[in-house]
């Protein structure tokens, strides 16, 4: 989890939960990078998670648009972060004060701002991939064409947009998950 919001407070840390099989030592890690720039406290934010296809022990958080309301940042949002995490499962068996290693990386984007985005992630396209979906902006932030899946290649660093034929989920307002 990560980016949010209460009230008119917007936040900016990052946050992963370890699910054990027992369930009774489920527990939350803070994974906030604690050496970098972050991007700015935001809320309604596009997100996804998947595991580093070509590193098993690496966990990847896409995060796209949001709004940055109250003198956090420009509502709505046109950037796309990736939030990389290792030495998750060596964190959480470590116990208090043990962090995984975290980054936060900017991505180039070419898909225009926007709110309530709907995201997902396909690693097993071994490249992985983040697959943005709908949302809305301002009147100036004009909506995508209708049916248009907006996706981000890691391996490539590339946005690739494409318009889907056939019945589609409505877009304007947001896309269910």
């Amino acid at each position: 989890a990560s980016h949010g919001f209460a009230s008119t407070d917007r936040w900016d840390n990052s946050w992963a939960v370890e699910i054990t099989r027992g369930r009774e030592s489920d527990k939350w890690l803070d994974i906030t990078p604690t050496s970098q720039d972050l991007p700015f406290g935001r809320c309604l934010v596009a997100s996804a998670a998947m595991v580093d296809p070509n590193d098993p022990d690496r966990a990847l958080l896409g995060m796209y648009g949001g709004c940055g309301s109250g003198g956090y940042g420009p509502c709505p949002s046109s950037e796309m972060w990736v939030l990389s995490a290792t030495r998750l499962q060596a964190a959480a068996a470590e116990g208090s004060g043990a962090r995984a290693a975290t980054a936060w990386e900017k991505k180039e984007t070419c898909v225009g701002a926007r709110n309530f985005g709907a995201m997902a992630a396909l690693p097993s396209l071994q490249d992985g991939t983040f697959f943005l979906f709908g949302g809305n902006g301002r009147p100036l932030v004009g909506p995508d064409e209708d049916g248009q899946l907006n996706s981000l290649s890691l391996a490539a660093d590339t946005w690739s947009r494409t318009v889907l034929d056939g019945d589609r989920p409505m877009q304007p307002g947001g896309a269910a998950q």
